[in-house]
Order: C-alpha cells, then structure tokens, then sequence
C-alpha cells in the first residue's frame, strides 16, 4: 500500500510528459465540461423543478386516491410555476448565464492557446526543457 502513492505519481508524469499540451487540455476540459457541470447546468436543472413544483395547483392533488389531475398545460402553467419564486429564478438564470459565458471564454482562450502553441512548434515530449523559454 505504502508504493501506491510513487506510482500514482509515476504515472502522473509520465502522462504529463507524454502530452505536451496537458495544461491546455486541462484548461479546455475545465471550461468545456467541469464548469457547466458544476454551475450551468445544476441552476438550470433547478429553475425546472422550481417551475415543474410550483405549477401545481392544490386541487390538482386527491390526498386520499393519490390521483392527479392537471388543469392546464403550456406556456400558462409554466409562466404561473416561474412567477412563484420570479426573483430566484432570475437570479439562477443569469448566474448559469454568467457561468456559460466565462466556460465560453475559457474554451476559446484555451483553444487559441493550443492553436498558438502548436504554430510555434515548441512542443517536446519527455524533455527537461521550460517550455516557455
């Protein structure tokens, strides 16, 4: 057990080595994929549910059969759901907004990175070299 954490890191730099552009990997599958699921799509799961919850009218519900029975479909019970809880629900919105706008930035500023590295041809595996001078 006490060899697993050299190898874990072995492993690491051989990984690190072998792909030259592993901080702008890194970088793009920060803003491509953590970042969306970490802010984005979490708030925009949860203005769903906000709307689907309170769009329910009680007598939609029989507490004694356990039967429902919607009243309306639509755009009008959507609208009627959002106005529920109107100032949270705007509140995530633009912060999943904000958080798809800065994972928009990062994506382009890691792939213009990646394009700029790979012009230069600077790049080389398994090198002791600082890659930025």
């Amino acid at each position: 057990m006490k060899y697993l954490v050299p190898a874990y890191w072995a492993l690491a730099w051989v990984i690190a080595a072998a792909i030259p552009q592993i901080s702008n990997l890194t970088s793009f599958v920060g803003a491509a994929c953590i970042l969306q699921f970490s802010f984005t799509f979490p708030l925009t799961l949860l203005v769903g549910f906000n709307i689907q919850n309170d769009a329910i009218l009680p007598e939609e519900f029989n507490p004694t059969t356990g039967q429902t029975q919607r009243l309306d479909n639509g755009m009008k019970r959507w609208i009627r759901g959002y106005k529920k809880k109107f100032v949270w629900n705007i509140f995530d919105i633009l912060y999943a907004l904000g958080a798809a706008g800065a994972a928009g930035l990062g994506i382009w500023a890691s792939v213009t990175s990646m394009h700029k590295q790979f012009a230069e041809n600077s790049l080389a595996p398994f090198t002791c070299a600082n890659p930025a001078g």
